[in-house]
């Protein structure tokens, strides 16, 4: 029998895995402006907007975002955009085990990193937090030009953190872009549900790692 690997990696999704937001705005601007789509299509709009590349003129940003929303030269809608964009790192708050988990990793001498569908705005928000600084690698997908899941951006981690696909643990909250991924490249994943579980192997708080890497220490 092959045996399996330490784990010597840990990364972590961002959004709603080590941070939550306060300030739902897709919610907000569908009910302010009346956008006549879903808040699945809004997140899709934005992301392609903001989490693809980073922008040299945040302005053209804004100005993409508002006509993909159909609110081309709405400068109501653009000034609340950009109101939103300068306080992105106010408008979250870290998980209660996060630190904590964040802290004990980096004691045990894992190699912790972070990989993240977000815009250029995202190392603002770690090091408002100040939690930046636990991070060996961060991925983020408007730098790198990738987003999950493609495989290439999980490789771009595990090659930077210098550790194969099977000693990295990958911690997210999305079954499609975090644990299917991971899986599928051979890795150990864990999915993070804090409401209503819908998939048997997931956890509910962020304590759970702790118990899953013992259980897989050699």
């Amino acid at each position: 029998m092959k045996k399996e690997r330490k784990i010597n990696a840990v990364i972590f999704d961002l959004g709603n895995t080590l941070i939550k937001t306060k300030k739902k705005y897709k919610l907000y601007f569908n009910r302010k402006y009346n956008l006549n789509f879903s808040g699945k299509e809004y997140v899709r709009i934005f992301s392609d907007v903001f989490n693809k590349k980073c922008w040299k003129d945040i302005e053209k940003a804004f100005c993409e975002f508002a006509w993909r929303c159909g609110k081309k030269n709405n400068r109501a809608f653009i000034d609340d955009l950009r109101k939103m964009w300068n306080s992105e790192h106010k408008n979250n708050l870290l998980f209660s085990a996060t630190r904590p988990i964040l802290d004990q990793l980096n004691k045990e001498n894992y190699k912790v990193a972070l990989l993240s569908n977000h815009t250029q705005r995202c190392r603002d928000i770690l090091d408002y937090h100040g939690i930046a600084t636990y991070f060996h690698v961060i991925g983020i997908s408007a730098e790198q030009k990738l987003r999950k899941p493609n495989v290439r951006f999980f490789r771009y981690v595990l090659k930077h953190l210098k550790v194969r696909p099977e000693e990295a643990l990958m911690v997210g909250d999305n079954y499609k872009k975090d644990y299917l991924p991971a899986k599928k490249l051979g890795m150990h994943a864990l999915l993070v549900e804090r409401g209503k579980k819908r998939y048997r192997h997931s956890i509910r708080n962020l304590k759970q790692v702790k118990t899953y890497l013992k259980r897989h220490k050699h």
